[in-house]
């Protein structure tokens, strides 16, 4: 029988990864399941490399970026219904795909959901598909949800 108890679930806060969080919460009360609501700041020198860039951008520091998400975390979770799950938040700086894939084999997650399209489409020109580089390197299975997902768990 196939169980669930850790869940990683990645969020860039848009509204793909909103869906995908409503998603796995749905599916943590099913399985009794705890969530791992992960937040990745993407580090700028992987962004913008020299050879692209080679004047210096004026990029909000590693630690605003990270303040930033923790009250991102704290506002999603007063306002977004949790039927009882543990959601636990953390945060972590790197390449958004290895991190995910990383902070998955650390926390023994069993399945990683994610929303299959960020915030950015020139960002995937530029580094590719996080979900597509998760699917193929991640130590779990991988579920993505593509589209506005309405939570089936009742109140």
């Amino acid at each position: 029988m196939i169980t669930f108890r850790r869940i990683l679930v990645p969020t860039d806060f848009s509204d793909n990864a909103l869906s995908a969080l409503r998603y796995a919460v749905s599916m943590a009360v099913k399985f009794g399941a705890q969530i791992q609501l992960v937040h990745i700041v993407q580090d700028t020198a992987l962004i913008l490399p020299d050879s692209i860039n080679p004047m210096p951008i004026a990029a909000p520091q590693t630690d605003q970026l990270m303040d930033i998400a923790e009250r991102e975390f704290t506002e999603l979770l007063e306002n977004e219904p949790t039927h009882g799950v543990v959601i636990q938040t953390s945060v972590r700086v790197g390449s958004p795909y290895h991190e995910i894939t990383t902070t998955a084999k650390d926390l023994k997650a069993d399945l990683i959901v994610m929303g299959s399209q960020g915030r950015g489409a020139i960002m995937h020109m530029l580094m590719g598909s996080v979900a597509e580089k998760v699917v193929r390197h991640a130590p779990c299975a991988v579920l993505t949800v593509r589209h506005q997902f309405e939570s089936a768990v009742s109140e």
